[in-house]
């Protein structure tokens, strides 16, 4: 489950997060589910094959934000990471903290969220689902150093910082911001 601490502490958000992996990289991920608990939205995303919610296809939201700036940033962050960021915060005319990482990212994917970025170190295993929707909606996704994650092994032990965004452009604007 993703966004425990919010269903924990009563707030609804929260999501479960499903992967078929064909090895044990980011490359092999071939499928990737998440199911919105409160909303009974559902988001799939199939290796080649597209992104969907509810069973529609997604094409994601073109960017909102003037040239230059990020319309909607999101973020999964702790307090003293947030710093690690502040090029993107400043950047943004609106910040989303949404405490599941696994909805943010199926968000992103659609456009919704226009960057996210996770500045704690994450594990590799909780993104999977999210990680192909980002790359199935065209978009690009590294770690905040401009790190690709195609190679890096899915496990429970293994973890990344993230930057994504359903929009290249965008996602350069980030890095770039951030370097």
């Amino acid at each position: 489950m993703d966004g425990s601490l919010n269903a924990k502490q009563g707030l609804p958000l929260a999501a479960v997060m499903l992967s078929l992996l064909e090895g044990p990289s980011v490359s092999d991920i071939r499928l990737g589910w998440v199911l919105n608990l409160v909303s009974g939205e559902r988001w799939h995303a199939v290796r080649g094959g597209g992104l969907y919610r509810n069973g529609g296809a997604v094409t994601p939201l073109p960017a909102r934000g003037r040239p230059g700036r990020i319309g909607v940033l999101g973020i999964e962050s702790s307090p003293r990471d947030l710093c690690k960021i502040q090029p993107l915060i400043e950047r943004a005319s609106k910040v989303r903290l949404l405490g599941s990482v696994a909805l943010a990212l199926a968000h992103t994917a659609s456009g919704g969220i226009e960057v996210f970025a996770a500045p704690i170190r994450a594990r590799i295993f909780d993104l999977t689902a999210g990680l192909l929707m980002v790359a199935e909606a065209g978009g690009a996704i590294t770690d905040l150093e401009g790190g690709p994650l195609k190679e890096a092994i899915v496990a429970l032990d293994t973890r990344t910082t993230l930057l994504g965004s359903a929009d290249p452009a965008l996602h350069r604007l980030a890095l770039e911001a951030l370097q």
